[in-house]
């Protein structure tokens, strides 16, 4: 079942619990099983668009809150850009984790410019995971669908750049 609350702007925000009644796409993303979330994805865009939701079991408050483009922008699939051609797994899942990814953006272009419980883009995030070369392919899709995630501050007050460089160890002196 999936709880809607009313936004600002008049659409609804879709939601589900991540134990309770998590979408069939969360699954599949859950299982890195990526052509059969690209497939559900095509199938039922909807799901492209709810928020999984994990709240804490007492007093109802929330752990984490991401959409499917956030899920995906966390793993290491889809933030890592692939430098060794010979690892044909890591080619096989990093191109299929790019296509779901064009295909979470074109049913739910607004997913590149929410932010999670963090304040955090799937830019982001993306970044944050990035080990190495960050996948140029899913960059660009992301800004192509939010140009201007690269000025989003998260909570801690820090931009997808920012988070580039402490990933690499290059965080800036005097920066906050």
């Amino acid at each position: 079942m999936t709880t809607s609350s009313p936004s600002t702007n008049s659409t609804t925000i879709k939601e589900v619990d991540y134990y309770l009644n998590p979408t069939e796409l969360f699954r599949w993303i859950n299982y890195r099983r990526w052509d059969g979330a690209k497939s559900r994805a095509q199938s039922h865009p909807d799901e492209c668009s709810t928020w999984i939701v994990s709240r804490h079991n007492t007093d109802g408050r929330i752990l984490w809150r991401h959409l499917p483009v956030h899920l995906i922008c966390m793993q290491k699939e889809a933030a890592c850009g692939v430098t060794d051609e010979s690892d044909i797994q890591m080619v096989v899942a990093s191109r299929q984790t790019e296509q779901l990814m064009d295909v979470l953006l074109d049913c739910y272009p607004e997913g590149a410019s929410s932010p999670d419980d963090q304040g955090m883009l799937p830019l982001h995030l993306l970044l944050s995971k990035a080990e190495g070369e960050p996948n140029e392919h899913v960059i660009n899709l992301l800004l192509s669908s939010f140009p201007n995630a690269v000025d989003v501050r998260d909570k801690f007050g820090r931009t997808p750049y920012d988070i580039l460089r402490e990933s690499c160890g290059n965080t800036p002196a005097g920066s906050g």
